[in-house]
């Protein structure tokens, strides 16, 4: 039996999965991703225990299912997050988690230096302080001894590749997320980088996603388990990947990644970069697959809502929780579900990260009364959520003329199936579970597979899914919901202009 192991990175926590060919989980390894605030809004994820977590990880599955089996390792990961090293290829500086702020005065001196509508045309990202370049440029105007020693800006996937295989590589939806890479042309663009005063030399070779390339070198095999010469494959951006493990690939359907952030994408077979998608903060970029782009906006706050209203507003329900000895969020979904008022409903609107239109704009509760209960604030959260996922879906309508009307949820969120009712309420359309939710570590499983020859992008999109299916209420107010959401949006957003 032969396994393909996918490595996913996220905010979180960073999973190391094994799959077969046929889709089926053989093991799953998870490990905290710890971050360090060393300033308030500066984020650092601790590179050493990621690499180490990986080690140990690999070792379990080795070990488990036997490393003769594996027949390919690829990656899957948030797209922003780096490893800046020297000749040596040691790291020089902590790698900045992607919602770390302290390079907003970059993003700055960027659109003054480039402009944000041409950083768009070229990049198809809008422009934002989690890209990788404003990141750099911090480290050109306030670390000059660092960025003079950068040999090599690794993003965080392909630095554990380099040290899995001593190649140093990107593909094309990881390069993307730097906000420095022509999706157009395919190369790093010396427009954007040589007014800025960096050398593309500082990245990595880019290859298409499921591209094999390095292999296991002996080194690692004494770290990991893995045999030396087993493949390494270029992998993809988290959302990419999980958009292969579900199938986006046909006009209409959408995949709605939900974790500490939430991602709506559609695969797409050309850019766009007209005024609605800039000003709607649509970006598009290489896919990983034989669709050749996809567009993808979000919001950064989706798991990272209910973690702070649990840590906040609804700290009873977690007490409650504990002392009952029950799953906090089954309590939160059984209090909203029983414990509401007839007092009007408040809207939660979930900028606590920002907006995709503005950076600065905040989020919270509009409407609270003395009188609503704990049931009331987390429906109005899950609302939000629901109604913010939905706005980006009739921007892509709109831009791409296409008709959203098959929504694929993957992610920790999809897990709850009281959530997802909202969700299809909300839509007012099928919402598609898939019966395994790691997604994005399947995902890159599968590139693995591909990169081998062992299977196509045809054949994966004949896999059966089986999952669970959401259909509206037929009582469902989703109408009024989003109309109400999108009245109160409209003026928050008009305060912070």
């Amino acid at each position: 039996m032969h396994y393909y192991i996918g490595i996913d990175f996220g905010s979180t926590n960073i999973k190391v999965a094994a799959y077969t060919l046929a889709g089926e989980t053989a093991h799953i390894e998870s490990r905290p991703n710890r971050v360090t605030h060393p300033r308030p809004d500066w984020s650092d994820f601790d590179i050493d225990g990621i690499w180490a977590g990986i080690q140990e990880s690999l070792q379990i599955i080795t070990a488990k299912l036997g490393a003769a089996n594996i027949r390919a390792v690829s990656f899957s990961s948030m797209g922003e997050p780096a490893v800046p090293i020297d000749k040596e290829g040691t790291p020089l500086y902590p790698t900045m988690a992607w919602y770390d702020m302290r390079s907003l005065p970059q993003l700055e001196y960027i659109n003054n230096k480039i402009g944000r509508r041409r950083l768009y045309e070229i990049t198809g990202q809008v422009p934002d302080p989690k890209f990788a370049i404003s990141k750099i440029v911090f480290l050109q105007q306030n670390h000059p001894e660092i960025f003079e020693k950068i040999h090599k800006w690794l993003p965080l996937p392909d630095y554990v590749a380099y040290l899995l295989t001593g190649e140093q590589f990107t593909d094309y939806s990881i390069a993307s997320r730097t906000m420095c890479f022509d999706v157009t042309n395919l190369c790093w663009s010396r427009e954007i980088l040589e007014p800025l005063g960096i050398s593309p030399d500082i990245f990595p070779p880019t290859i298409p996603g499921a591209t094999r390339r390095g292999e296991i070198t002996t080194a690692a095999q004494e770290l990991t388990g893995l045999l030396k010469g087993t493949p390494v494959v270029a992998g993809g951006h988290d959302h990419s990947c999980a958009a292969i493990t579900v199938n986006i690939w046909e006009d209409g359907v959408v995949l709605d990644s939900m974790g500490t952030a939430e991602s709506c994408m559609v695969a797409i077979d050309k850019m766009n970069f007209s005024d609605h998608g800039y000003e709607n903060a649509i970006c598009m970029y290489p896919h990983c697959t034989d669709k050749l782009y996809r567009a993808i906006s979000g919001f950064n706050a989706c798991g990272a809502s209910v973690e702070w209203y649990l840590k906040t507003i609804g700290r009873a329900i977690v007490l409650e929780a504990e002392a009952q000895g029950r799953n906090r969020f089954e309590l939160m979904n059984e209090k909203a579900a029983k414990e509401v008022t007839d007092i009007p409903s408040m809207v939660y609107l979930p900028f606590l990260r920002g907006s995709r239109h503005n950076s600065n704009v905040r989020g919270g509760f509009v409407g609270i009364s003395d009188g609503h209960l704990d049931g009331d604030y987390v429906n109005a959260l899950l609302e939000g959520l629901c109604c913010e996922f939905r706005s980006i879906a009739q921007e892509y309508e709109t831009l791409f003329g296409i008709s959203c009307n098959r929504i694929q949820a993957v992610g920790g969120g999809s897990r709850d199936p009281y959530w997802m009712q909202i969700k299809a309420n909300v839509m007012k359309n099928t919402v598609y579970v898939p019966a395994n939710r790691e997604g994005a570590s399947m995902g890159a499983a599968f590139l693995g597979a591909v990169g081998m020859g062992d299977i196509d992008f045809a054949g994966l999109a004949a896999m059966k899914r089986p999952g669970d299916t959401y259909k509206p209420a037929a009582d469902a107010q989703g109408e009024k919901i989003f109309e109400k959401y999108c009245k109160a949006k409209a003026h928050l957003i008009s305060y912070y202009e």
